[in-house]
């Protein structure tokens, strides 16, 4: 939980913003709007990084503890490079093209978003581009009418997009705009509700 007081270190700097609004966006649906978040993205690379540091581990460890020095070794050191550069590719396939730019996964355990299996919330702001886009991917349990704009794919998933400068949750010494971020995100949190 940061300190969203502060004003942005550089309020120039696209990044810096995005990261301050998506940790309160993080915060505010934790603690103000109970939506427990699901880390199986971050336990996932958490686990394939942890097997390829095991064999970086044990390529270096066996030829001292079996005192078999290069070349005895050289089939546990083939295997544990092997094995290290498949599991770092497998670590970047879930990064960049599973996890993406998703900061926020959750399985709502609230009666009003029981159509929902799973949501995650998503954001970037394009290069050269001064707005913040939300995206929220939905995956329903069953086909249902949402009240705000998406799009439902086969698979009962779907996505809302919504976007806003970033000079609306900032002022000009940087401080964020509380009420603002809040609006923009209760407007998502409202486009996921069952429609009528």
């Amino acid at each position: 939980m940061g300190d969203y007081s502060k004003p942005l270190n550089n309020r120039y700097d696209p990044y810096v913003a995005k990261g301050k609004l998506d940790d309160y966006i993080s915060n505010y649906l934790k603690s103000s709007k109970n939506l427990p978040q699901n880390f199986r993205y971050s336990n996932m690379k958490l686990a394939l990084g942890s097997l390829a540091t095991l064999f970086t581990v044990v390529a270096h460890a066996y030829e001292y503890v079996y005192d078999a020095h290069f070349p005895k070794d050289y089939w546990v050191v083939f295997v544990c490079v092997v094995s290290y550069f498949v599991l770092n590719g497998v670590y970047q396939i879930v990064d960049y093209l599973v996890e993406g730019d998703i900061f926020y996964t959750c399985k709502p355990n609230n009666s009003k978003y029981s159509h929902i299996g799973e949501f995650s919330f998503s954001s970037v702001i394009p290069k050269f581009s001064e707005y913040y886009q939300l995206t929220v991917y939905i995956k329903l349990k069953q086909p249902v009418q949402l009240s705000g704009d998406w799009k439902k794919t086969k698979d009962l998933s779907g996505f809302i997009y919504q976007e806003e400068s970033i000079g609306a949750f900032f002022t000009e010494e940087g401080k964020m705009i509380y009420g603002n971020v809040t609006q923009f995100v209760e407007k998502a949190l409202e486009s996921m509700l069952k429609g009528k």
